[in-house]
């Protein structure tokens, strides 16, 4: 599955190369999925395969420093926000955000839409953030932060 995986990824996320100068600079491959990293001078794009999770999973990055940021395991809002799902900023920006069955995923056709879904999404709504333009940011921060308190309330 990793191997098909990576394969979609990096035919459906060409376009980072071609357009915005990223090169892939790892493929992570594990019993739990697999990963696909593509950097350029500002930013990452983590394009992922998480089976326990049951989907793909497109995230982004600001570089601080040069450097990859690390995932943080807990939202805090006091911390810098460089790091944010893609669905976030989808949602922002069209309302939706791509939809997945985790119990189709390990379907291979299924598998292919959902890679070109992220791709599209990235390649028409993330012209800014792939170009180093990272002024979404607050309205993204503003957007998990209302989640997280949302989860938090439930609690």
């Amino acid at each position: 599955m990793n191997d098909i995986f990576a394969k979609f990824v990096r035919k459906e996320f060409q376009f980072l190369i071609d357009e915005y100068g990223f090169q892939i600079i790892d493929v992570e491959k594990t019993n739990y999925g697999c990963l696909v990293w593509y950097k350029n001078q500002s930013t990452v794009v983590r394009v992922s395969l998480e089976l326990y999770d049951g989907g793909v999973f497109t995230t982004i990055y600001k570089l601080k420093d040069g450097g990859i940021p690390e995932y943080p395991v807990f939202f805090d809002p006091a911390a810098e926000f460089l790091i944010f799902d893609l669905n976030d900023l989808l949602l922002l920006r069209t309302g939706k955000k791509v939809e997945q069955d985790g119990e189709l995923i390990y379907k291979k056709e299924y598998l292919e839409t959902k890679v070109q879904e992220f791709a599209a999404s990235l390649k028409k709504n993330a012209t800014d953030v792939l170009a180093g333009d990272f002024t979404v940011l607050p309205q993204i921060k503003e957007r998990v932060a209302r989640r997280a308190k949302e989860l938090e309330d439930e609690r």
